[in-house]
């Protein structure tokens, strides 16, 4: 080991994988179950021989002994509750599984009643005994394993002595005897669960060394204290297939054996100072579990922990700290106290209590102190896309992991819809018109400014970003969750384009043939050479397109209310005469419906023809030109005297034959040019030839 893993500031994570990891099969229910191991903890400064093995305890009152045994037996039969339930819901077995739970569900109530004498706690006693025995044999009667079989006929066995004993005796009680209490070490080898013994370099050596027998491969826990079985053989315990043990250490409180080191896959946690690149979600995660939820304080938190780390001369503060400062300020803000002032006295705590004033480069340490936590309130900005979802929540991963996996894709998706909304577009971009006047100038360079404007707010608003982030979230879907997505998604949108944009993209989903209901949609999400790249650069290209749909959206809908777009749905509509006698008047409407057409027959194309990756980049960048000619459309004031004086209005037809003749020459020709290179079936030689027609019946854009 480096002498540099010895500072104070580092810590150790010994994993310790003496027995196979339990493969994860393909089955959600084993998936699952896997998720559901129950972990327990232990402080190793406080505790001695008896968390290792156990003790004798002696019976002080009525609830000692039985009451203990049938809560370790419901344990079990919880679990192996939930695991049969999960099997059955696999097997759409839904009556059966029903019917399970309402086992459960009225051994709990029982449970919850209390009695009033002690004949009465005999009896309410022995019926949650007989109602845990009928939910006993009604798992033993739809068991599919043979080591779960042997489990509950073990758990039966159980319920029956202790029934046969409360019966017999009348009373709770076991009278005047010792019994032997497992400790949290067996109880976890027994049951399979997790086990995690924080500051282990604190425990006594020669408690930690009995586990060295227990970590070898094969290993048992020999329980001599204990005494002998009716074999006369000494207890032993072998571990459960899914046990795991972790131990945590800070090399600055001591050592372990190099015996017990060897046991185990020891992992070196690098400080914030000596990584070269942390990942921020992961350590706002841990701070969020502590109850600071809130992102501006998360913010600040760190920024103050980075300014008081620059204060300190010795061991730099490490994480411990900044969860332990999480904790206290949350706990400080939910009984009511002033944010800035739970943020002062906890970092005085945390920070500046457990050091010497004299391991600070300052001398008035905590005026500094308070003036750099007011300093980073003012400055504290939010940058990223943090919320708690980007870190998997393992318990409510156990409950619904579908749910999670998506909630855990969408989180960057979800902050930046947030950011979306807060800075209200629509107001944004009427203050902006307002800044141009009335739109009674006719001349060409107000519709440039506005066309500007327009192009500006789409970036500054974080709209592509949003946009992408979505087509994103959908390329990572799979037949399996693409419907859970879309109802989630569902709940944390609320403006109707988004909510439209999310339809079509579940529609576009299912018109694809996929092999694999489980890898995403884009497999090179999980295999950089994709194993159906033509399928997923099809899939991407359609999502693309339905973004053009979604920025038409907000373009009508953003965009000025006397603009030239308006004037040709009036006049489709007949409700306005055509005062500018104009072929692009008469025909854009047909002609943009036609060009979706051709844009969306092009999928077929990219599937059948395996389009390369360029291609379909080339592709949307031609594209853009479309939206370029639907921009200036929307952003084209046709102001009254217009309509009077056709003539006033020349100038703005030659910018919009201009934008007209762009649109043409890239996203038609262009395209078609490019894809007709590629290959002799033209799928979509319908849609060409009805806007080659346009084209021609109009002859507009050679005539200007």
């Amino acid at each position: 080991m480096k002498q540099t893993s010895r500072c104070a500031n580092l810590r150790f994570l010994l994993t310790f994988v003496s027995w196979v990891w339990p493969g994860i099969t393909k089955q959600d229910a084993t998936y699952l179950r896997f998720f559901q191991a129950k972990s327990s903890s232990i402080r190793a400064g406080v505790y001695n021989k008896k968390y290792i093995v156990g003790e004798r305890s002696w019976p002080i009152g009525p609830d000692t002994n039985y009451s203990r045994h049938l809560e370790e037996i419901a344990k079990e039969a919880e679990r192996q509750t939930l695991a049969t339930v999960q099997s059955l819901l696999m097997e759409e077995k839904f009556n059966k599984a029903a019917l399970l739970l309402e086992h459960w569900e009225e051994y709990l109530a029982i449970s919850d009643s209390t009695g009033q004498t002690m004949e009465e706690e005999v009896q309410l006693f022995i019926r949650r005994v007989s109602k845990l025995e009928g939910l006993l044999k009604e798992l033993y009667m739809k068991c599919n394993s043979t080591d779960d079989g042997n489990v509950i006929l073990h758990l039966l066995d159980k319920c029956s002595k202790i029934l046969d004993r409360v019966n017999g005796d009348k009373s709770l009680s076991a009278g005047g005897r010792f019994e032997w209490v497992n400790s949290i070490l067996v109880k976890c080898l027994q049951e399979g669960s997790w086990l995690l013994v924080d500051n282990v370099n604190l425990c006594s050596a020669a408690v930690l060394d009995r586990l060295n027998a227990l970590l070898e491969p094969n290993g048992v826990l020999t329980i001599s204290e204990r005494g002998v079985d009716d074999d006369g053989k000494m207890f032993e315990v072998k571990p459960h297939k899914d046990f795991r043990i972790f131990l945590t250490m800070d090399p600055k409180n001591g050592e372990i054996s190099r015996a017990m080191r060897n046991r185990g896959v020891e992992i070196y946690m690098l400080n914030s100072s000596d990584a070269s690149s942390s990942n921020q979600y992961d350590i706002k995660s841990l701070i969020d579990l502590e109850g600071l939820s809130n992102p501006n304080h998360i913010a600040v938190l760190l920024k103050v922990h980075e300014f008081i780390s620059g204060l300190i001369l010795s061991d730099q503060p490490n994480t411990t700290e900044i969860l332990s400062c999480a904790s206290l300020i949350s706990q400080q803000l939910h009984h009511g106290i002033d944010v800035f002032e739970a943020f002062c006295t906890t970092c005085i705590e945390v920070y500046y209590k457990t050091r010497n004033p004299s391991e600070f480069n300052c001398n008035n340490v905590l005026e500094v102190i308070a003036e750099g936590i007011k300093r980073c309130f003012q400055e504290s900005e939010l940058t990223d896309f943090y919320n708690r979802n980007v870190t998997l929540n393992t318990t409510n991963f156990a409950k619904w992991s579908m749910l999670e996996k998506v909630k855990q894709q969408s989180a960057i998706y979800q902050s930046a819809l947030k950011r979306f909304n807060q800075e209200k577009p629509l107001e944004v971009l009427k203050q902006s018109y307002r800044k141009l006047g009335n739109g009674q100038d006719v001349s060409i360079w107000p519709d440039i400014d506005q066309v500007k404007i327009q192009n500006d707010f789409f970036a500054s608003s974080h709209f592509y970003t949003l946009a992408n982030l979505l087509v994103i979230d959908y390329t990572l879907s799979s037949d399996d969750d693409v419907e859970y997505r879309t109802l989630y998604l569902r709940t944390i949108t609320n403006q109707p384009e988004w909510q439209g944009a999310l339809e079509l993209f579940s529609k576009i989903t299912k018109y694809f043939q996929w092999t694999n209901s489980r890898l995403p949609y884009d497999d090179r999400w999980v295999n950089d050479r994709g194993i159906n790249s033509s399928s997923s650069n099809a899939i991407n290209y359609a999502l693309q397109i339905e973004l053009h749909k979604l920025k038409d959206a907000f373009q009508i809908k953003y965009g000025i209310q006397n603009s030239l777009y308006n004037y040709l749905h009036a006049l489709k509509k007949r409700q306005v005469t055509d005062a500018f006698t104009s072929p692009i008047c008469s025909y854009y409407l047909e002609l943009r419906s036609e060009h979706f057409m051709f844009m969306r027959q092009l999928c077929t194309h990219f599937t059948k023809d395996g389009s390369l990756n360029q291609t379909v980049v080339k592709v949307l960048e031609l594209l853009s030109w479309r939206q370029a000619l639907q921009g200036f459309l929307t952003s084209v004031r046709v102001p009254n005297q217009a309509q009077k004086s056709p003539r006033a209005f020349q100038n703005k037809l030659e910018a919009l034959a201009l934008y007209y003749k762009w649109f043409y020459k890239y996203s038609v020709a262009k395209v078609a040019e490019l894809l007709n290179t590629k290959t002799k079936q033209q799928a979509y030689n319908e849609d060409i030839s009805k806007i080659y027609k346009i084209e021609y019946s109009t002859n507009w854009a050679q005539d200007t």
